[in-house]
């Protein structure tokens, strides 16, 4: 659909991936530490469900090259964390 929007800036690439045990270790490009807030946390949290989905995870830890994401060194989602409220009314 048009209307979907990417929540990931242009440039966003993953520059270092590696599970150890039950946490997956994710660290992106500096263009990541460009979001903040919501805007950060809803990239993350996809980032998180799609990481979680395709590997025996239980939490993802996720960090740029640029040092911090909105004033964390690393920011650490699981499944229990994530609450995704759909809004959205069906027309009838």
């Amino acid at each position: 659909s048009s209307e979907l929007v990417s929540p990931f800036p242009q440039e966003l690439k993953v520059v270092g991936a590696y599970q150890n045990g039950q946490t997956v270790y994710l660290t992106f490009s500096r263009e990541l530490g460009t979001l903040t807030g919501l805007d950060l946390t809803i990239a993350c949290a996809c980032m998180t469900l799609t990481v979680l989905s395709i590997t025996n995870a239980e939490q993802v830890e996720i960090r740029t090259v640029a040092g911090l994401l909105d004033g964390q060194r690393a920011i650490i989602m699981d499944k229990n964390i994530l609450l995704l409220q759909d809004t959205v009314q069906e027309e009838e």
